[in-house]
Parts: C-alpha cells; sequence; structure tokens
C-alpha cells in the first residue's frame, strides 16, 4: 500500500497543488452553475448534434423548431450563429469539432431526458448539466495533463508554482469559471494532451502515440481551425535551432517515422472531413467561409497585435500580466534547452500573429483574451523555464521573484473579480474607464458614460440618447463634387 503512493513523496508539492486548483474549480463550478449554458456562441458550436440527431434538419429548413426553441431557451442575440449560403440552406457559422468534444454530453443528456420527464429537444435540462459536467472534467483531465508534462521537465516545486500560476494568475480560470462550455477550456485540455503525446511519441517511437496525435490535431482543427498551428510541436519537438536540423526533422519524419506521419495525417484529414462533406451539401463548396459578418475575418498582413497585448480595452498583458514572464522564459529556454526553443517559439509567433489577426480582436464579452487560454500549455512552459532558472539562484532570490508572481497573480485575481462584479466591463474597456475604477470594489453606473460605444445586437437597443458618446471627425466624403456619368 506504502509503495502505491511512493510517487507523491518525489510531487508532492505538484500533486497538493493540483488537488488544490481542482477543487477550487469544483467550487467555481458550483458558484457559477446556471442553466442556459447552450447559448450564444456555445449554441452555434453545439447546434450540430440536435440538428443531426433530434431534428434531422441539418440544413435547418424547419424554421418553426427555431422560432420554437427561441421562444423556450433564451439562446441569446438573433440566430447569428447560422448564415445562408448560395446553395439555399441555413449553415451553422461554428466548426463541427466541438461538436466531437460535446457528444457524451449529448448522449448522456439524451438518455435522462427520455428516462424522465423532461423534454428531449437537445436543450432541456438533463443536456445542460450534462455539459456543465462535462466541461468540468475537461478542467481536471487539462490540469493533470500539465502537471504531467511540467513533471517530466522541472522539479516538483517548479511544476507547482507553474500549475498554480497558470490557474490563478491567468484567465484560464475565467475562462473555466464563467464560459466553461466555449471552445477554449475544451482545447485547452486538447493543447497539453497535444504536448503529452509528441514527448511520449519521440520518446517510444510507438505508433499508437502517433494515432493519439492524429485524434487530438483533428479534434482540435476541427474544433477552431487556427489549432492547425498546434502540428508545429509535434513535428519540431526536440529539434534544434537550426536549419541543418530542421531539414534533418523533415527528412526523419517521411522516412524512418512515415507510417506514423501518414496515419497521424489519415486521422486528422478523416475527422476533418465531415465538415468538408457539411460544406458541400449544404453550402455548394467543400471549402466554404462561414463568417458572413461584414468586416468580420482574418487581417493577416495587418495584425492588431500591439492592441491584442497591451490596449485597454483587452490587452493579454494588461489584465494577465503574469505573461510577460512567461515570454522572458524564451531566453532560458534557449539557454537551458535549445531543442524546444524552436518548437515553443514558433508556435507561440504564429499563434500570437493569427490569433491577433482577427478583425474583432477583443473576441467580444471575456476578461482578457481568451483565445490565448488554448495554448496556456505551452505558456506554462515557457514560464516553468523562468521559474526554474531562479531556483538555481540563491534562496531569497527564487523567493523574491515568487513573491512577485504571488503579487502580480492576486492583481488578476483581484481584476477578475472586478470583470464578475460588472466594475471591468468585457469588450467596451478604454483607458479612461480603466482607471476611473482601477482599485474599485463597487460598480457605480455613472461611470459607464465613460465605456467605449456598445456593440449593438438587437434593434431595441439601439442608441437613443447621442449625447452620451463622443464624436470624432474622421473624413469628409464629398459625393457632390463628382462628375455625373
Amino acid at each position: 500500500m506504502l509503495n502505491r503512493f511512493s510517487f507523491l513523496k518525489k510531487s508532492k508539492w505538484s500533486f497538493l497543488v493540483l488537488a488544490f486548483t481542482i477543487s477550487f474549480s469544483g467550487y467555481q463550478y458550483i458558484k457559477y452553475y446556471h442553466l442556459y449554458t447552450i447559448s450564444w456562441d456555445v449554441y452555434g458550436y453545439y447546434l450540430y448534434l440536435p440538428q443531426a440527431f433530434i431534428n434531422h434538419d441539418l440544413g435547418m429548413e424547419n424554421q418553426e423548431d427555431f422560432e420554437l426553441i427561441g421562444e423556450v431557451y433564451p439562446i441569446g442575440g438573433n440566430f447569428y450563429q447560422r448564415a445562408w449560403s448560395d446553395a439555399g440552406y441555413w449553415v451553422i457559422k461554428y466548426p463541427i469539432g466541438m461538436s466531437y468534444l460535446y457528444l457524451p454530453a449529448f448522449i448522456t443528456g439524451q438518455t435522462i431526458a427520455c428516462l424522465t420527464d423532461n423534454y428531449v429537444d437537445g436543450y432541456s435540462p438533463p443536456y445542460e448539466r450534462s455539459l456543465w459536467v462535462l466541461c468540468f472534467i475537461s478542467v481536471v483531465t487539462g490540469l493533470i495533463i500539465l502537471r504531467k508534462i511540467l513533471l517530466k521537465l522541472f522539479g516538483d516545486l517548479t511544476s507547482a508554482l507553474v500549475l498554480f500560476f497558470i490557474y490563478f494568475g491567468t484567465n484560464y480560470i475565467a475562462t473555466t469559471s464563467i464560459s466553461a462550455a466555449m471552445p477554449h477550456n475544451f482545447l485547452f485540455t486538447m493543447f497539453a494532451l497535444n504536448v503529452w503525446f509528441t514527448i511520449k511519441w519521440w520518446e517510444t517511437n510507438r505508433i499508437k502515440y502517433a494515432v493519439f496525435l492524429g485524434i487530438v490535431l483533428g479534434i482540435s482543427i476541427a474544433a477552431r481551425f487556427t489549432s492547425a498551428i498546434g502540428i508545429l510541436i509535434p513535428v519540431f519537438w526536440g529539434t534544434d535551432f537550426t536549419l541543418k536540423a530542421v531539414r534533418n526533422r523533415i527528412v526523419v519524419l517521411f522516412t524512418k517515422k512515415l507510417t506514423h506521419t501518414l496515419v497521424a495525417l489519415l486521422i486528422i484529414v478523416l475527422l476533418f472531413f465531415p465538415q468538408m462533406l457539411y460544406w458541400k451539401t449544404y453550402a455548394g463548396s467543400w471549402i466554404y467561409d462561414s463568417y458572413a459578418n461584414p468586416g468580420e475575418g482574418l487581417d493577416l498582413l495587418s495584425p492588431y497585435t500591439f492592441s491584442f497585448l497591451f490596449s485597454y480595452r483587452k490587452g493579454w498583458l494588461v489584465y494577465t500580466p503574469i505573461i510577460i514572464f512567461a515570454i522572458l522564459g524564451l531566453i532560458y529556454i534557449w539557454k537551458n534547452n535549445r531543442t524546444l526553443f524552436l518548437p515553443v517559439l514558433s508556435f507561440f509567433c504564429i499563434n500570437l500573429w493569427v490569433l491577433s489577426s482577427w478583425t474583432t480582436w477583443w473576441y467580444a464579452q471575456s476578461f482578457s483574451q481568451r483565445p490565448m487560454v488554448d495554448s496556456l500549455p505551452l505558456t506554462a512552459i515557457m514560464l516553468g523555464f523562468f521559474i526554474d532558472n531562479f531556483s538555481k539562484r540563491k534562496r531569497w532570490v527564487f523567493y523574491s521573484v515568487n513573491l512577485l508572481l504571488l503579487l502580480i497573480t492576486c492583481f488578476t485575481l483581484f481584476q477578475f473579480w472586478q470583470f464578475t462584479r460588472g466594475i471591468i466591463h468585457g469588450s467596451r474597456m478604454n483607458k479612461n474607464y480603466y482607471w476611473a475604477v482601477f482599485g474599485a470594489t463597487e460598480h457605480h453606473p455613472e461611470l459607464n458614460d465613460l465605456l467605449s460605444a456598445e456593440r449593438i445586437i438587437d434593434e431595441e437597443k439601439k442608441i437613443k440618447d447621442e449625447s452620451r458618446y463622443n464624436r470624432k471627425y474622421l473624413c469628409n466624403y464629398a459625393f457632390n463634387d463628382f462628375d455625373e456619368y
């Protein structure tokens, strides 16, 4: 019996932190539990399941179903989760991959609903509660896998500290507490699995890990197309930062590991194929851009990276400043483990570039930059190298650095608390309002006039009192000066 738990002697601190974070996360789930989880964006990701298995109407031809669902359940917005295609069908705007991850909750909810007096419609309480439980399972799994990764790279104390700071010092706590059903919670776990299976694949050279990588990457890409950047992790893991090493790695992947590579790629294609088949059937094209909102899309040649990182509106480093030290960790990866520098740096830079190129770079209502939650397992490695570097210094230096990180974590938690109280707004922050509520413990409605203009979705909420908003002269279009043709 004692031998069974002997591993705790070597990793007791990280185990205690893991137990604490999971327990606290469970408390958060109970605290923030609410029905109508299947609403807004989540409704769009989830919509494939009831339409395929209950309504048998993926083309969404029966509009009465949607009108009824909208009357019974507050799904949010004005059905923006779908777009009209040239093929004459409504097309679900969001990718299909999250429905793979939601499927266990849907099946559980369907079973409970059939055995009870609840509506078998895909949205009644059994479905909602099953999805909420699945969200918590995803958090637990993600944290367990992250701890395994950290212990593979660092000592127990460093692993414990990183685990604590990633959970409490970033917007991971906000995402998993308030919007747990969004893709970011699940993709955090998928990215952690990506890293873990990558480590095991290169360690053991066993094909089962290539299969696991194919499944993880396939689902991740089908859930959010930008997750394709995650392919860089298994491709370049353990590769030195030289052109020769990169060339050799490519050769290895298509010679010694050719079978593994082809198996993983085949699984990725098979998992993405249902999305392409859906587009072909209901949009008329194998590749289709379902984001039909004017002005919304990728602007790769003119990214909004500075605003993404530093703006008062939603700056990642403003609301989660501990990330600054994770970025500094790249220096110590270069110094201490150069074979990890290429995969971590290339992924971090390309991921940041792509995500900050989205024209609505503030990503609606959220605390800090929610899309960066997906890749926090990679950020954790960067932070781990930063902390581990100081663990080899004098004790007072190590303690001082971690005390600073703890204070920054407390600051982030305070800002998150402000967010939950409506003091910090989820999408309309600016410099004047930020400093007006800095350190505030109560929401003062009279300060709302300082917020940026509201994004109007419903016609009933359109601006009625224009005097409450600032005006700025941008340009003058003198259309009358043009000659008539």
